[in-house]
């Protein structure tokens, strides 16, 4: 555990000792697509569990399967539960006892792994978010982790296509793979596991916003059409409490019609200080993405400036599990908002 948690979320914030992670800070560490370990307030917790090119490019991103279940983590927060999310969840929640955090059919979902991998008298553990069959947009409270952390979740729209957007400017991406990534890592076995519980109905797509004292992040993992599939969604992003720093999706389907709007305009309801782009690593995976910056940047341009993100960009391989870039303090003054004993704000 000491090892894992090191690599992941620097030596200097593990105790020595105890392996404990410090607390007051939010430490992150990617490892593809849209997981990430993440030391939240002292509690170690996956964001999805999914290693990009785990078997079929070794060494693509430096950790592994053992090291993420040597990190044991108390919870796994799934975002949805398709194979490039949620692969390894019923892998490391079977050998770990991490809570599962998602969807009822989530939880039937790798729960069904879980006993396919480790016998029937293994089983998952679960905290669902929503009820079977929610509607998008109900907003739920999770009191699991509660002073430490407050957490609201509710179910958005997973990426979808849809005609061009007539309100706007056509602002597509390119897609120039660079060939030394396939030099260095050329391609070899299929990357997923066969035996994870990765069929049957996933429930949705959810969100989530980790608030930590007067810090908040929020996480998603996907990013849909919502002014054409669920329109009053953008009510329920601007309700929740102020953002910091949003850990977002923004490669979806409707990339190739509408370019990165969708992601745009969910940074323009939530109103993150810090927009931190995901999953941009899945269609161009060999360095492409830095070649996108510039066009997200567009999308963004288009945000009221007095309500307008800071970009961090990150790009595959160079920024995988690299702990130290996206650190936080969460008493940092920046986040501070105001009023401490505010109901929608700060936390713990």
């Amino acid at each position: 555990m000491l090892a894992a948690r090191r690599h992941l979320f620097g030596a200097e914030n593990v105790d020595p000792g105890t392996g404990a992670v410090s607390r007051g800070q939010a430490i992150v560490s990617w490892f593809g697509i849209s997981s990430f370990a993440a030391a939240l307030n002292g509690h170690v917790v996956l964001l999805d569990a999914f290693i990009q090119y785990r078997t079929e490019r070794p060494g693509y991103v430096p950790t592994s399967v053992d090291e993420l279940i040597a990190l044991r983590p108390e919870a796994i927060f799934l975002g949805h539960g398709h194979g490039d999310h949620g692969e390894l969840v019923s892998r490391i929640a079977g050998a770990t006892c991490a809570v599962l955090v998602g969807t009822p059919e989530n939880c039937a979902q790798f729960d069904a792994g879980v006993k396919a991998l480790y016998g029937d008298e293994r089983s998952l553990q679960c905290v669902t978010v929503t009820e079977e069959g929610s509607a998008t947009g109900q907003v739920v409270e999770i009191d699991a982790f509660r002073p430490d952390i407050c957490i609201t979740a509710f179910r958005h729209v997973h990426s979808d296509a849809v005609p061009p957007d007539p309100d706007r400017v056509p602002n597509i991406p390119l897609f120039l793979p660079d060939p030394g990534s396939y030099i260095v890592h050329p391609p070899g076995t299929p990357p997923y596991d066969t035996a994870t519980g990765l069929s049957g109905d996933e429930g949705g797509s959810l969100l989530f916003q980790f608030r930590m004292h007067d810090f908040a992040v929020v996480w998603n993992d996907t990013v849909g059409p919502a002014k054409e599939a669920a329109p009053d969604l953008f009510a329920r992003m601007r309700e929740i409490p102020p953002t910091d720093v949003m850990l977002g999706a923004i490669l979806g389907f409707n990339i190739f019609t509408n370019g990165f709007r969708d992601a745009a305009m969910y940074a323009e309801a939530i109103q993150p200080q810090v927009f931190i782009p995901n999953h941009h690593d899945f269609i161009a995976p060999d360095g492409a993405q830095d070649d996108w910056q510039a066009t997200f940047q567009r999308d963004l341009d288009g945000i009221p400036a007095d309500v307008r993100p800071e970009l961090r960009w990150i790009v595959n391989p160079t920024d995988y599990v690299r702990p130290s870039l996206l650190h936080f303090n969460i008493d940092d003054p920046r986040w501070a908002k105001g009023d401490p004993e505010r109901p929608d704000g700060r936390c713990g």
